[in-house]
């Protein structure tokens, strides 16, 4: 076997490590940098299953590869492999590593490790390596650490990006000519300048909760304008199905509705229109002053799911240390490809517990622990006979996307400029006091769902119920009849919409996003609620019900509600 081809950087920025990890983990961003030029297709295996993948230009050739899922533990290290199925590489394999500087800041260390396929390609891929990748890498490294010195507003994926191409003249002179049919303000300024000067990447998926955060501007100023943006067509906008793990748009709904059995090639699960933030809004340019054409350079970035704090891939009989210093609050722990439902981790101070040990065969085992933030070893064994890749993360991903229910219930002209027609027509909006349940399986789900007789409409999708409640005395009578100490719930008091997918009701709106964030702050045998959902009719049937209210551990912004004995 011939000797492997090692490439080994070593930098420091003073940039503290949370900043640094969602910098170099934005491996998307570094591999454009890197001039990796990889380019991803989906195919149809003989077994019917579709796979994604990639293909990279070396030595002339055009030679394809198979990424694994990457192995990580937030902030501190990632693994990323890749096999080749031909050319003079077999693998390579990227780590990163990071760790506190002495006097404050961060070390990196990252290396290469490239497999040749045989020892007759060594020297050719070694000269190849060396005036290609080894100084791509290195400049992509320094440029990380130049933006992370130079630039405190964490925008790092603008500052690593770069710009787009310039618009041409004419692309310039209509976006001109479209502003002036705006009305004039210092938004509509930022907004052209985002149109010049951002990476294509960000352009392709405006997002205005994330542009209001950046831009210093209230999130209504930044939708209204995108909309009326829309209407004098110097942005598009469209329906995006989103994976409800990475949160990534996989599919466009159109005006039939969602399409039927997507799935998320690199989470290997398939995609839920009812789940609470799976259809998002994003924003576009207008083709006329802004074509664009992004490629995928990564797929599995861990900056792409921040709730996941370890991952790894693990053969039959293998075994993983994913022991790792949670956040106060429910976690979950989860295969891909699924086997079973999650098991739920509940991490808090109050905890006495310090190990945890997960064991899957037709399912993990057990499905409910609890331990402090701090915990001493999180062991997991795989024992089935499949190739998983097993997850840890928060219960509730970060909110980073604006929902169709809740744009819909608070800016109604949004009709006027995505699809009218299916499922989107079928909405009524109206208001209502929302439940976000979640159960230890998919079977308790439904029959959760089955006990909540006084809700207006209940919807079971996987382990996560749903419920809207026109009368509060109803909803607390129903909440009485469940097992808290297995059930986590959430609640909130707001605008809701009953949609029609399939022929099935599903809520959603701003009051079930509010109920399923909620979710996050969850504990056992308590119903976790935003502080401001708790207006005088809230409190006078809590007390009816013989609930009372305290302030959660996890925020001040969250109240838990239990039961008075």
């Amino acid at each position: 076997m011939p000797d492997p081809i090692r490439m080994s950087y070593r930098l420091e920025t003073r940039a503290d490590q949370a900043r640094t990890w969602r910098a170099l983990s934005d491996t998307d961003a570094f591999n454009r940098v890197a001039q990796a030029n990889f380019t991803y297709a989906t195919e149809q295996g003989a077994d019917g299953v579709s796979r994604t993948v990639g293909t990279v230009k070396k030595l002339g050739l055009s030679i394809r590869f198979h990424e694994e899922p990457f192995s990580f533990r937030a902030p501190h290290w990632f693994r990323i492999h890749r096999v080749f199925e031909g050319g003079p590489a077999k693998t390579i394999t990227a780590i990163a590593q990071l760790g506190p500087r002495p006097g404050g800041g961060t070390t990196i260390a990252y290396d290469l490790e490239v497999m040749p396929r045989t020892g007759l390609f060594r020297p050719i891929l070694n000269f190849d390596l060396k005036r290609t990748t080894e100084k791509y890498v290195g400049a992509a490294l320094s440029q990380l650490v130049q933006s992370l010195e130079e630039d405190e507003s964490d925008d790092r994926e603008r500052v690593l990006l770069g710009p787009p191409p310039a618009l041409t003249t004419k692309q310039a002179a209509r976006l001109d000519e479209l502003v002036t049919r705006l009305e004039p303000s210092p938004l509509v300024q930022r907004l052209c300048a985002f149109l010049r000067a951002a990476p294509e990447r960000d352009q392709v998926t405006m997002n205005a909760l994330s542009l209001s955060q950046a831009w210093l501007a209230s999130l209504d100023e930044v939708v209204a304008l995108f909309i009326a943006a829309a209407k004098v067509g110097i942005l598009g906008a469209r329906i995006d199905l989103l994976c409800p793990s990475c949160l990534v748009p996989r599919a466009e709904v159109g005006a039939d509705g969602p399409p039927p059995d997507v799935h998320c090639e690199t989470c290997r699960i398939p995609l839920d229109a009812s789940f609470p933030e799976s259809l998002a809004v994003h924003f576009f340019p207008n083709p006329e002053i802004r074509p664009l054409r992004v490629k995928i350079e990564c797929l599995g970035s861990p900056s792409r799911t921040p709730q996941i704090v370890a991952q790894e891939t693990l053969g039959p009989g293998e075994q993983a240390d994913l022991t790792m210093a949670l956040e106060p609050g429910p976690h979950q722990v989860r295969t891909m490809p699924a086997r079973g439902p999650a098991a739920l981790v509940v991490a808090g101070d109050g905890e006495r517990g310090s190990e945890a040990s997960f064991t899957l065969t037709a399912s993990i085992q057990p499905q409910m622990v609890h331990i402090r933030p701090e915990p001493r070893t999180i062991q997991f064994r795989n024992e089935s006979n499949e190739r998983v890749t097993v997850v840890v993360e928060k219960l509730v991903p970060p909110r980073r996307v604006l929902t169709l229910g809740r744009l819909l219930a608070e800016f109604p002209q949004l009709a006027e400029i995505v699809p009218t027609r299916g499922f989107i027509s079928t909405m009524a909006c109206f208001t209502a006091n929302g439940v976000a349940l979640r159960a230890p399986s998919a079977d308790e789900a439904a029959a959760v769902a089955r006990v909540l007789r006084g809700a207006r409409v209940a919807y079971a999708s996987d382990c996560i119920v749903l419920a809207l409640y026109p009368e509060l005395d109803a909803m607390f009578a129903d909440l009485a009849k469940l097992d808290l100490s297995r059930v986590l719930a959430g609640m909130a008091v707001g605008s809701a919409f009953e949609n029609v997918v399939g022929g099935k009701s599903i809520p959603m709106g701003p009051v079930v996003d509010a109920a399923y964030a909620a979710l996050g702050s969850s504990y056992p045998g308590r119903v976790a609620a935003p502080h401001e959902a708790f207006v005088p009719e809230v409190k006078a049937a809590a007390e009816r019900a013989r609930w009372a209210a305290r302030t959660a551990p996890y925020g001040p912004r969250i109240a838990w509600l239990e039961r008075v004995a």
